[in-house]
C-alpha cells in the first residue's frame, strides 16, 4: 500500500485490524489472563448494574481479588459507554471494546499514510489491548474530532485530547453525555467524588513530569502551536498510574513510518527495562513510579525530541492569534495549516 490512503481503504484496513485486535484480546482474556475483562471489568459491571436499576458506586466495592478489589472510580459516562456491551461476558465485552477502539485509532492514524500503524506493533499497545484500557480510544478521540467527546470518560487524560485539537464536538458531546448521566443517576457526581476520596490506591497516581528528568517534557511548550506538542505536555502533567500501558500515549506524536518504528523499538527496550526494574521488588513496592523511568527514557523523551525537531507552526483561532502576536518572536511561531 503506497501513497496517501483513500477513505475506503482506510476503513477496510481499520476494520480488519480491529477484528484481529479484538480476537487476540478475547483469546488472551478468556484463556490466558483469566481476570474477566481486566480493567474493563469495572465499566462492564457498572453498565449491568445501571441496566438493573442500581447504583454502581454503591454496589461495586472491594470484596475480593482483582478485578474485584476496588470501587468503581470512573465517572458515570464511562459506564454508559459500556452499556451496549453489557450483554456480553466480561472477556468478550473487553475484547469488543479493545477491537472497536483499535479500529478507530487505526482509521485516525492513516489519514496521511500507513506508516504510523507501526505503533500498533509496540509492547505498550499489546499491554493496553490485553488489559482493557482506555488509552487506545482516547488517542483515537484526539485524531478524530467527532469522537473527541470520549475524553469525558477519563477527565484527566481527556484534557490532553482537548489540548490536541480543541473543538465543539468535545464540548457539546461531553456536556450531553454528562446530562444523560444525571438523568440516569442524579447522584452520580457526589457518589463518584465520595468514592475517589476513599480510594486506597490514590498514592499510585503520578505525573511523568514528577519523575527525575520529567520536567524536560515541558520543553514541548516551545512548539505550542503543534497539536502533538500540546498533547504531549497534557499527558505529562496529569497524574495517572504509570503502568506499562501508559507508554502508548506518547507514541501518538509519531508522524512518519520511521518515527513510529523508532518509538515501537524504544518501547520494546522499555519493556525489558521495566521487567528488570519491577523484577527487583514487588509491583506494589515500586508504586507510584512503577514503569515510569523506562517509559520516560525510551518513549517520552524520544517523542519529545521528535516534537522539538519540528517547526512551531499551526493555525489557531482569531482570538488566540491576537494573543500570540504579543509573544517574543522566538516563541510566537508561524501561522500555517495545522
Amino acid at each position: 500500500m503506497v501513497g496517501q490512503p483513500t477513505q475506503r481503504t482506510r476503513a477496510i484496513a481499520a476494520v480488519v485490524i480491529g477484528l484481529a485486535a479484538g480476537i487476540l484480546a478475547y483469546l488472551h482474556l478468556r484463556y490466558f489472563e483469566r481476570a474477566l475483562g481486566f480493567d474493563f471489568t469495572w465499566p462492564w459491571r457498572a453498565a449491568r448494574i445501571l441496566i438493573a436499576g442500581g447504583n454502581p458506586y454503591q454496589e461495586i466495592r472491594p470484596d475480593g481479588a482483582f478485578p474485584f478489589d476496588a470501587y468503581f472510580k470512573y465517572p458515570l459516562p464511562a459506564a454508559l459507554i459500556a452499556v451496549p456491551l453489557a450483554w456480553l461476558t466480561a472477556p468478550a465485552a473487553a475484547a469488543a471494546f479493545g477491537g472497536i477502539s483499535t479500529a478507530l485509532l487505526a482509521f485516525g492514524l492513516t489519514e496521511r499514510s500507513w506508516g504510523r500503524l507501526y505503533i500498533l506493533l509496540s509492547p505498550p499497545f499489546v499491554v493496553t489491548l490485553g488489559s482493557g484500557q482506555w488509552s487506545t480510544i482516547l488517542m483515537a478521540g484526539a485524531l478524530l474530532p467527532a469522537l473527541s467527546w470520549i475524553a469525558v470518560c477519563k477527565p484527566t487524560l481527556g484534557l490532553a485530547v482537548f489540548a490536541y485539537r480543541p473543538n465543539w464536538w468535545i464540548v457539546v458531546g461531553s456536556a450531553l453525555l454528562v446530562i444523560v448521566s444525571f438523568l440516569v443517576l442524579p447522584s452520580w457526581l457526589n457518589d463518584w467524588i465520595g468514592v475517589l476520596r476513599t480510594d486506597n490506591l490514590a498514592h499510585w497516581y503520578m505525573a511523568p513530569v514528577a519523575l527525575t528528568g520529567g520536567p524536560l517534557m515541558l520543553l514541548a511548550l516551545l512548539r505550542w502551536r503543534r497539536p502533538e506538542a500540546r498533547y504531549l505536555v497534557g499527558i505529562s502533567i496529569v497524574p495517572h498510574i504509570l503502568g506499562f500501558y501508559a507508554g502508548f500515549f506518547p507514541m501518538l506524536v509519531a508522524e512518519s513510518r520511521r518515527e513510529a518504528q523508532i518509538l515501537a523499538l524504544g518501547s520494546a527496550v522499555a519493556w525489558f527495562a521495566t521487567g528488570w526494574v519491577i523484577g527487583r521488588g514487588s509491583f506494589i513496592s515500586n508504586a507510584p513510579i512503577l514503569a515510569g523511568y523506562p517509559l520516560l527514557v525510551f518513549i517520552f523523551l524520544p517523542a519529545l525530541i521528535m516534537v522539538l525537531r519540528r517547526p512551531n507552526e499551526g493555525a489557531l483561532g482569531p482570538r488566540l492569534e491576537r494573543i500570540a502576536v504579543r509573544l517574543p518572536s522566538w516563541l510566537r511561531g508561524e501561522v500555517m495549516g495545522s
